[in-house]
């Protein structure tokens, strides 16, 4: 496996915690920040990524970066026509090659950089191939079929790959790629198909991993995973799981417990975690009282 210098995944201390947090639509409620306008202003979303970090100091740093591209679609609607009759890996490519939203996310990652320097490791959460096809195909409304076929895949892996070129000099220390939409095709093999990604991240020295969500992507998975560990870093569970336990031994990858869902939801939900590695995501509609008592329990 590769490794990052900037994103280390030993394991902490007997007795330490770190927690990974995704809380920016928590942040957006309780800053007042509802608009989608962050998405595409780079420094309404620093303001707001800078006071949420403040108060709730995540020690990895995660921009998600499908969101720059969904708001871009929802005030550009006509771009979605052109796309319309059109294979879903042609509106792949054509969205992967705009400019503006691929800019503002630069621009976002140049400014956490300057923020932070070194202190706290950069990753992007870039959706997987899979992931990709399947907002695509939601979003040309293919009469609800949402199959994601073996042939798609391998052109969508050697697009995203290319993509992820553009972060060269970013100063980002890993990728995640984000599987947590549902598999409509059981038979797909991911360890294989993504391949010209495992090769993208091997060359730029970035620490990858995979962010599984839904217990049907996590059975999946049980399979794959077993082909896929030797190839990635760490695994991120979102969502309270014990599945781990079944196919990764410990030693052989990183992986980071999952964050019960419901947690700074209601006090009796405030239970102590566990320690170690924990990556979760902060509620949108989560008690601010709770969740810093919470993390303030999680670190103690």
């Amino acid at each position: 496996m590769h490794s990052s210098s900037k994103l280390c995944l030993t394991p902490p201390v007997k007795g330490e915690s770190k927690v990974w947090l995704n809380y920016i639509a928590y942040a957006q409620r309780i800053l007042g920040e509802t608009d989608d306008d962050i998405w595409s202003h780079p420094s309404q979303f620093l303001a707001l990524y800078s006071k949420a970090q403040q108060l709730l100091n995540s020690d990895v740093l995660s921009i998600p970066i499908i969101d720059f591209y969904k708001i871009y679609l929802k005030n550009n609607p006509e771009i979605i026509y052109q796309w319309e009759g059109k294979k879903t890996t042609f509106a792949l490519r054509k969205i992967l090659n705009l400019e503006a939203p691929r800019i503002n996310l630069i621009e976002v990652l140049e400014g956490i950089k300057n923020l932070y320097g070194d202190h706290y490791p950069i990753t992007i959460a870039v959706p997987s191939p899979h992931h990709w096809l399947y907002w695509l195909k939601e979003v040309q409304n293919f009469d609800g079929d949402l199959q994601v076929r073996e042939s798609e895949l391998d052109g969508a892996s050697m697009y995203v790959a290319d993509y992820l070129r553009n972060f060269s000099k970013s100063g980002i220390a890993g990728i995640v790629l984000d599987e947590s939409v549902p598999f409509t095709n059981q038979e797909i093999k991911i360890s294989e198909l993504y391949q010209s990604i495992f090769n993208s991240a091997s060359h730029y020295q970035w620490a990858l991993g995979i962010l599984l969500k839904d217990d049907t992507t996590r059975e999946k998975f049980e399979e794959e995973i077993l082909l896929i560990k030797e190839k990635i870093d760490f695994f991120l569970f979102d969502g309270k799981s014990n599945y781990t336990s079944k196919v990764i031994k410990e030693g052989e990858v990183v992986h980071f417990s999952g964050i019960d869902q419901e947690a700074g939801l209601e006090k009796s939900n405030l239970l102590t975690p566990v320690r170690g590695w924990v990556y979760g995501t902060v509620q949108e509609n989560a008690n601010p009282e709770l969740v810093l008592q919470w993390l303030g329990e999680f670190r103690s």
